[in-house]
């Protein structure tokens, strides 16, 4: 016969396991290295401010380039999604080209910049 829980269990349990999650968003993550291209952050000069005529133009465009950027972003989600579960099979490890490949396409189809200026 199985034990059933009675509800101050279930809340005790309840609340241990969001303490472990909550636990889980404090963990520090590992340092990027500098020698792998994938995993390295992309440093640049610093950036200059925008002359007005940039500013101008960046109010009148980028709405339009918006809604470009979010039509891009969601075919590749589309596609990408169904090839991010393929590449998962295939590499189980991760290590494998296509993962950097994928992971490369998300984020120049649906990352930064937001304006075209």
């Amino acid at each position: 016969m199985a034990r059933t829980l009675r509800p101050p269990a279930i809340r005790r349990l309840a609340s241990w396991l969001l303490l472990g999650v909550m636990l889980a968003g404090c963990a520090t993550t590992t340092p990027r290295s500098a020698t792998d291209p994938y995993m390295s952050e992309a440093t640049g000069p610093p950036r200059q401010p925008d002359s007005p005529v940039v500013t101008v133009l960046n109010i009148l465009v980028t709405p339009l380039y918006l809604v470009f950027k979010v039509a891009v972003c969601g075919a590749t989600v589309a596609i990408g999604a169904p090839l991010t579960g393929l590449a998962a099979l295939t590499d189980p490890y991760g290590d494998g080209w296509q993962r950097q490949l994928l992971a490369t396409g998300f984020e120049a189809n649906c990352g930064p910049p937001y304006t075209l200026f």
